[in-house]
């Protein structure tokens, strides 16, 4: 059976591609079977049985390999295909590169060339902002200016000089603009200026109307305190005048010369020493009389300390601590 079916591999495509490609060799196998007669009666005929059907396999597995190893080779094509296509687009592209070469030099020189000229056109068209002030203005307008249009712009001649007015009249516009900006600033800084000034003065003039104020207040207020003062000491001089008036020395009246008060702490202290040994001088009204004699001293003393800055309080303080003896080098003479 072997011998009758063999697939050669340069028909196995025609085989398999087919439509029943396979049928004639499967004709062949049935047509071989259909004259066997199995047998079972002995070992022998068995046997025969066994062998056909494992033939039968074998052409099954003969037919199925082949076609295995045809799906193989055609699915391993695709990459060989490839790598052949592959292969022959770059050697081709090489050689078209390689013919192209000179005109692609000259592209990318032309392009090189024409790029220069455009962008030698665009910084002329790129004018600063008004916001740059007139001075940075006024110095691009002179590179324009100066600005030669020549055959160097080779076919953009003429774009480049239309550029170039354009440009110039753009620039004098924003000149004019900014520095009609410019002045308006310098205006309005100098009318806020002169409001500060005027502001600071007004301050300035306010603190020193403040001051004069406080100061004249102030003054004020000790010229106050001093006639306060003042008066509250001659207040307090006259209580101790008058005290002392009324504690002067008193004379037991005698038929003969009889005593009165005496007006003042001085008269009532001499008078009082005069009498001293005078039948029915009291003794008491001497010692008084002393007494009051001190206190209109310490109150001229008061009143004088206030006139000379001193408040009350502060100059009876004074006297306190000079009647204590608490002042070195200062005595008082009664």
């Amino acid at each position: 059976m072997n011998e009758l079916i063999e697939i050669l591999e340069e028909n196995a495509l025609s085989v398999f591609t087919a439509e029943k490609g396979l049928d004639p060799y499967i004709r062949l196998i049935k047509a071989e079977l259909k004259n066997f007669e199995p047998s079972l009666r002995n070992k022998t005929t068995r046997a025969e049985i066994a062998s056909k059907a494992a033939k039968v396999g074998k052409m099954k597995i003969y037919l199925d390999g082949e076609g295995k190893k045809l799906n193989e080779r055609l699915k391993a094509q695709p990459k060989i295909i490839d790598a052949e296509r592959k292969r022959c687009k770059d050697v081709l592209q090489a050689f078209q590169d390689e013919v192209r070469k000179p005109l692609t030099d000259w592209e990318d020189n032309e392009r090189v060339r024409i790029d220069l000229i455009k962008s030698r056109i665009l910084r002329m068209e790129n004018i600063p902002q008004v916001e740059v002030g007139s001075e940075l203005l006024k110095a691009h307008l002179t590179k324009l200016e100066i600005t030669v249009i020549d055959d160097s712009f080779s076919e953009f001649k003429g774009d480049a000089a239309i550029a170039k007015d354009r440009a110039i009249i753009d620039t004098r516009q924003l000149i004019d603009a900014a520095t009609t900006i410019e002045n308006e600033k310098a205006e309005l800084e100098r009318l806020r200026k002169e409001a500060a000034d005027q502001q600071q003065k007004e301050r300035e003039e306010k603190l020193v109307k403040d001051a004069e104020e406080r100061v004249k207040a102030e003054a004020q207020s000790k010229i106050d305190a001093a006639n306060k003062s003042e008066e509250a000491a001659k207040a307090e001089s006259e209580r101790l005048k008058q005290k002392a008036i009324d504690d002067a020395v008193v004379v037991e009246p005698v038929k003969e010369d009889p005593r009165v008060l005496i007006r003042s702490p001085a008269d009532g202290l001499k008078e009082a020493i005069a009498f001293a040994g005078h039948p029915g001088t009291n003794s008491n009204a001497l010692a008084n009389a002393a007494a009051s004699h001190k206190e209109s001293i310490h109150g001229d003393i008061v009143l004088s300390l206030v006139k000379c800055g001193f408040d009350i309080t502060t100059a009876n303080h004074f006297m306190d601590k000079l009647i204590a003896g608490k002042i070195d080098n200062v005595t008082i003479n009664y």
